[in-house]
């Protein structure tokens, strides 16, 4: 058996044109192996800002279970891909914090929360704190990804590194995932506590990702970790304290109407 040199099709031996392509098999000899195709690589997540409607589920599901279950492999993985801020933060970081947020919203409306201890709890279902907290949620984490990793690149010269946003970014945004991931736990409330504890997985894929994305020196990694999560875990309750006051008084103290249940 021979192969086109146009396509690379196999063809059978003395056969006057390919099958596939049409390509005269007498104007040029065949090849007797196929030419390798170039490959190419194709980053989701180093586009400009894709739109509406175009950005890949099946590309942010694979990075986030890829992050989580194989963190070395997958942040060796980022470490090759070129960074791209605004197309993180629309193609990825925005699609997984909505799930925190629009399962926050359907649990405060359909199932309720409780208020009060004991045999004084209530079951208080509300549309509009559910709204106030999933819009709490969604807008603080976005905002918390990307000042936090502002703050990270200005600290890298304190930790003998060259600032790189683009690189802050991926940390930051990566090591999210498992909170946003877990999100769909909040359409039960009472058990939205456990979101915050796997979560907490989050930062053991922060220390991890140093290694790949900022790169510190040996010696300065630990530090440069403790600061990073210090400054996440101010900027996300201040975030998330300011935005739940303002969301509050629009949807709830307004606007707001509860059913009560014991």
């Amino acid at each position: 058996m021979s192969f086109c040199p146009k396509c690379g099709a196999q063809v059978k031996d003395g056969a006057q044109f390919c099958h596939v392509c049409g390509f005269s098999m007498t104007s040029q000899p065949a090849n007797p192996t196929p030419e390798p195709q170039p490959q190419q690589n194709y980053n989701p997540l180093s586009n400009p800002i894709p739109p509406i409607g175009s950005i890949n589920p099946s590309n942010i599901f694979t990075r986030a279970i890829n992050i989580m279950f194989k963190p070395k492999a997958e942040w060796q993985v980022i470490e090759r891909e070129t960074p791209n801020t605004t197309s993180i933060l629309f193609g990825y970081v925005i699609p997984l914090a909505l799930i925190p947020a629009i399962f926050t919203i359907i649990g405060y409306g359909l199932i309720g929360y409780k208020v009060g201890f004991g045999p004084w709890s209530v079951t208080v279902r509300s549309w509009e704190a559910g709204i106030s907290a999933g819009l709490t949620s969604f807008i603080s984490s976005i905002l918390a990804v990307y000042l936090t990793a502002l703050i990270v690149n200005l600290l890298a010269p304190a930790f003998k590194t060259k600032p790189d946003f683009g690189r802050a970014i991926q940390l930051v945004a990566y090591a999210f995932t498992p909170m946003w991931v877990a999100g769909f736990l909040n359409f039960l409330p009472m058990i939205g506590v456990l979101v915050s504890i796997i979560g907490l997985y989050g930062l053991y894929l922060l220390y991890v990702g140093f290694e790949y994305t900022i790169k510190p020196p040996k010696e300065s990694t630990v530090g440069y970790f403790l600061a990073t999560l210090g400054i996440l875990i101010v900027v996300y309750l201040v975030l998330g304290f300011i935005l739940a006051m303002i969301f509050t008084s629009i949807f709830v103290s307004s606007y707001g109407s509860y059913n009560m249940g014991m």
